[in-house]
């Protein structure tokens, strides 16, 4: 039986579907993912399609788009207005990168909350969550104490930089190589099982609430 002849997009498809793609790899790495493959296995999408629907080389259903969106913390009608298409063409940070990293804080904070305290969630500020993501992510792979502060633009070790280390091994979403040996001059972190669920969740209940007073 002869297979059925791949269908030709139109244009204005082909250049919707690159626009697409040019949005989602935007807000991809304003998140801190460095690769279409890692966001992908961190936000429980399909590797090998969601590559293609970053490089916009592929067709894309309504339900992929919806996974795509709900995954950076967008809302269905944030997609296909003008900010979202002017993302995709110019690669540029608005109203709608800033709203992904915004979800991005709430939901890793709310995790934090879980598994300690509100009053410890809010001793972290924005920035310092945003470097608690970066490091999770960053740790998918062992890596160097040198290498997880890089990551978060710092040149040396700060104590700032120790607390969020201490929380992470605390919680159990980060360990060491060789926790027998804390002196181990070859001593790596990464990210555990349970920090990585911590990094992929996304609960609706976590919304921005006050800071306390």
């Amino acid at each position: 039986m002869e297979s059925k002849p791949r269908k030709i997009l139109r244009p204005r498809t082909v250049k919707l579907l690159k626009t697409l793609g040019q949005a989602f790899k935007s807000l991809r790495k304003k998140s801190g993912y460095g690769n279409s493959t890692a966001f992908a296995i961190a936000k429980d999408l399909p590797e090998g399609s969601y590559g293609k629907h970053e490089a916009g080389s592929e067709n894309i259903t309504l339900d992929s788009i919806v996974g795509i969106i709900e995954a950076n913390g967008l809302a269905n009608d944030d997609i296909f207005n003008k900010d979202f298409l002017a993302l995709g063409e110019a690669g540029d940070e608005n109203m709608l990168t800033e709203k992904s990293v915004n979800h991005l804080i709430d939901q890793l904070r709310y995790q934090v909350k879980l598994v300690s305290n509100e009053a410890k969630a809010y001793s972290f500020d924005d920035n310092d969550i945003k470097d608690m993501h970066n490091m999770l992510i960053t740790g998918w792979s062992p890596a160097s104490k040198r290498e997880l502060f890089k990551k978060i633009g710092l040149n040396s070790k700060t104590p700032r930089f120790e607390d969020i280390l201490d929380f992470l091994k605390k919680a159990k979403w980060m360990t060491m190589t060789n926790p027998d040996n804390l002196n181990d001059p070859g001593q790596q972190y990464y990210t555990t099982e349970v920090g990585k669920k911590a990094l992929a969740a996304n609960e609706p209940a976590a919304t921005r609430p006050e800071k306390m007073s």
